[in-house]
């Protein structure tokens, strides 16, 4: 099996599901899609999603992580960042964790 880790969790379900041998129909039905759908996600994940010249490293991030990274970058706690974004402290620590992981990738 390759490696899909700029896959999505539907796209990693369906592909390890067709690694262990399930038919387009078994795969539909557990994940309650048809079958037509579960090629449609095989067909996708093979898709390139980045473009190959990628000069800036936060091309890859979702807009909340750019914004937290952003307001991190300029000195921000994590205290007063959770108040802007009306979210937990803890979550906006988990969010730039999964940003600063998302920039060395």
């Amino acid at each position: 099996m390759q490696d899909y880790k700029f896959s999505r969790p539907l796209e990693r379900c369906v592909m390890r599901m067709t690694a262990d041998g399930l038919d387009d129909d078994e795969i539909g039905r557990r994940l309650r899609r048809s079958s037509a759908h579960v090629q449609r996600v095989r067909h996708l994940a093979h898709v390139p999603r980045h473009p190959a010249d990628r000069r800036d490293p936060a091309y890859g991030l979702r807009p909340i992580e750019r914004r937290v990274m952003r307001w991190l970058d300029e000195g921000a706690d994590h205290s007063e960042v959770a108040a802007l974004f009306g979210r937990s402290p803890s979550s906006i620590e988990f969010v730039a964790q999964m940003a600063a992981y998302k920039l060395t990738q």
